[in-house]
């Protein structure tokens, strides 16, 4: 190395860290530019061992689905814990980052009971190490069975345990998106991040195209994960089809914004900068490159060197080290009716001390960022959500939080109605009242179902759209074929009952889809 590029490069790290300093003392300003509404609170929601990640439990407004580090998935109701299902023996929690690290509902789990999970497990033992795992279970209510697992991915990360990413999200889509870490190491060395090619592969060596990534797909099998899941139709067409954005280091919580459909993501930082991406609905930053390794929030690396900052996304919150912020917990838009301080305000955290931040996030930027005056002790590992929209904090050393001010659980975005008894064989029509929180088109399907047991049959009846303004309330009168009226007369003459579900299909402004069902006895 010659003298004159020592100089330059000294030159160019004192210029860093004097900019590092200056955007330091920045955000501590504007941290402490105000102070939540005293009257938001932290309410203890239970305790359960090493929580790692928390999400709404389908069908019960009132429970949430926290995993544990050590492979256990349990849901709390009224801070009482219940096992809904035990992979201990398959996960893989020695090193700091590794464990059972989340789980999402498929979104018709009332009908399908599936659900999927994301673990690192350990690697052949030829091979050593671990590997990611993203796999699915089938669910009978409130319990699955471990001996019912589908793997969809199993992707090697076997020469680091750190930078594993970790979180599990349905999207309004319907679809399963997955963000996975870079495979470990100080600045990208094995070159995942910007990987897209899985001929390049070769997993001795560190290297694989699923890595560093923002995932999307159908998790039925068909013509993607080598068979176990299939590649959605819009997906970008990168050689690595399942990858949807790329250029994240460490992805470990992101979330979609229940009213604008935004796909919010804090993406852990290296050595400087921590940072928040902000995937604005519908592009939802469809085959963007988000920068890392050759930037590390929107500064260069000196891997990016010659790279134009145009090549990327910028972040939309950039959080510079120190000693109030080291790896950055993704957390929540508050859409919380019961929670008016923060409504509308992106929480997030650093992992330690675990002090919780409110920040206003629009297409221009960042604004105000905020430290609400609350947070946990222990590391934080995760926000979350229940069916009310409620936002739920866990830390490491087992507590689980919910923020509060009323308490309240609001009205449902979705909230789908229908009379106890219907006279719907005589009449020809069945009706259901469908309430929407936001502007929503409505597609409502009815299904007969006959008798009892294994002698029961269903019948179907042709649906119905209603178009429903914000907050309003619209009834859907479906008709109900004779066939299936002759059907119902001909059951209610053998003593045998019948019922009407209806399953409504919920489509808002913003591309998001959201699924509810009544269910109705046919009388005569």
């Amino acid at each position: 190395m010659s003298p004159g590029t020592a100089a330059v490069r000294a030159t160019r790290a004192a210029l860093l860290a004097l900019l590092a300093l200056l955007a330091l003392l920045a955000w501590a300003a504007t941290a402490s530019a105000g102070a939540v509404d005293g009257t938001v609170r932290l309410l203890d929601a239970g305790h359960v061992a090493e929580p790692t990640s928390i999400t709404a439990f389908p069908g019960d407004r009132a429970t949430i689905a926290v995993t544990e580090r050590t492979g256990r998935i349990v849901l709390l109701r009224h801070g009482v814990a219940t096992t809904y299902a035990d992979l201990t023996g398959r996960v893989e929690s020695h090193g700091g980052e590794q464990g059972l690290l989340s789980i999402a509902f498929a979104p018709d789990y009332g009908r399908s009971g599936l659900a999927y999970v994301y673990y690192t497990a350990p690697a052949p033992s030829s091979a050593g190490g671990s590997d990611l795992v993203v796999s699915e279970l089938r669910g009978d209510g409130r319990r699955a069975d471990p001996a019912t697992e589908r793997v969809l991915l199993r992707i090697p990360h076997r020469l680091e345990q750190y930078e594993n990413g970790g979180q599990l999200r349905f999207g309004p889509d319907g679809l399963l998106w997955i963000g996975t870490g870079d495979g470990g190491g100080n600045g990208d060395p094995y070159n995942n991040a910007q990987r897209l090619d899985p001929a390049t592969d070769d997993p001795a060596r560190g290297r694989d195209a699923l890595l560093g990534k923002l995932l999307r797909i159908d998790p039925r099998p068909g013509d993607g994960c080598g068979g176990a899941c299939t590649i959605p139709a819009g997906n970008p067409g990168f050689p690595q089809r399942e990858v949807w954005a790329y250029g994240f280091r460490n992805p470990w919580r992101f979330s979609f914004d229940r009213r604008s459909g935004d796909l919010l993501l804090g993406d852990v930082g290296d050595a400087r900068y921590e940072e928040i991406d902000v995937l604005r609905a519908p592009a939802l930053g469809r085959g963007q490159n988000f920068g890392w390794p050759q930037f590390e929030g929107a500064a260069a690396t000196d891997k990016g060197a010659g790279v134009p900052s145009s090549c990327c996304v910028a972040p939309s919150l950039v959080l510079p080290h120190g000693p109030q912020v080291n790896a950055v917990i993704g957390g929540v838009v508050v859409r919380d009716p019961a929670l008016p301080a923060l409504a509308g305000r992106y929480l997030y955290a650093s992992a330690y001390p675990g002090e919780i931040h409110a920040v206003s996030l629009t297409p221009d930027g960042a604004g105000a960022d905020v430290d609400t005056g609350l947070g946990l002790k222990g590391l934080l590992t995760s926000f979350g959500e229940d069916g009310c929209g409620r936002v739920y904090a866990a830390a490491l050393d087992g507590t689980v939080v919910r923020l509060a001010q009323t308490g309240a659980c609001g009205p449902p975005a979705l909230d789908v109605r229908a009379a106890r008894r219907q006279r719907a064989w005589r009449a020809g029509r069945a009706a259901v009242a469908v309430r929407c929180a936001f502007a929503c088109t409505a597609t409502a399907h009815g299904a007969v179902r006959l008798g009892r047991g294994r002698h029961a049959r269903t019948l179907r009846v042709r649906g119905r759209v209603v178009r429903i303004p914000e907050g309003g309330e619209r009834t859907a009168r479906l008709r109900v074929p004779r066939r299936v009226r002759r059907a119902v007369a001909a059951a209610r003459r053998r003593h045998r009952p019948a019922r009407l579900t209806v399953t409504v299909r919920a489509r808002y402004q913003d591309g998001r889809a959201e699924l509810a069902a009544a269910t109705s006895r046919l009388v005569g």
